[in-house]
C-alpha cells in the first residue's frame, strides 16, 4: 500500500512539473507573436536559435530590483517570468548564472510586457558574455 502511495505522490508532482513547463513555453510562444521586434530564432541558423530555459535571475532596473525566472534565452535577448506584475518598461540588467559558463550580467530593454512576462532585447553585449550565451544556447540545442 505505501508504494502505491508514494506512485501517486510522484505522479502528481510530475504533473504539476510538466504543467508549469507547458505553462511557460505558452507564456514564450505569447511573447513572440506579441513582441514585434524581439529577434526571431531562425530554423538552421544557431546565431539567431532561442532555447527554453529555467534559470533563477536577479534583475534591476529604475523601479528597484526582483527576482525572477529566465524561461528563454538567445544571444539577442530574453524572456523573464516572475509570481507580480513586471515592473515598468525600460532598461533591464539581469545577472544570471549559466550552467557551465558561468555568471552573465547583461543590460536589455524591455520589448513586451504583460501579466507576469517580460521580454527583453539585449542593449548592449560584451564580447564574452555574449559569446558564453551563445554557446550555451548551442549546447542546449544539440542535447534536446
Amino acid at each position: 500500500m505505501r508504494g502505491h502511495r508514494h506512485s501517486a505522490v510522484d505522479a502528481v508532482a510530475r504533473a504539476r512539473a510538466a504543467g508549469r513547463a507547458a505553462s511557460h513555453a505558452h507564456a514564450d510562444r505569447r511573447a513572440d507573436r506579441a513582441a514585434g521586434d524581439l529577434p526571431r530564432a531562425v530554423p538552421g541558423d544557431p546565431a539567431r536559435a532561442r532555447v527554453s530555459t529555467s534559470l533563477p535571475a536577479h534583475c534591476k532596473s529604475e523601479a528597484g530590483s526582483w527576482d525572477a525566472q529566465l524561461v528563454s534565452l538567445s544571444r539577442d535577448g530574453c524572456l523573464l517570468w516572475r509570481e507580480g506584475p513586471p515592473p515598468e518598461n525600460g532598461q533591464v540588467t539581469v545577472d544570471f548564472d549559466l550552467p557551465n559558463f558561468g555568471r552573465v550580467q547583461i543590460s536589455g530593454r524591455t520589448v513586451y510586457r504583460r501579466a507576469s512576462e517580460t521580454a527583453l532585447v539585449w542593449s548592449e553585449v560584451a564580447p564574452p558574455h555574449g559569446h558564453s550565451i551563445q554557446r550555451f544556447v548551442e549546447e542546449k540545442l544539440l542535447t534536446t
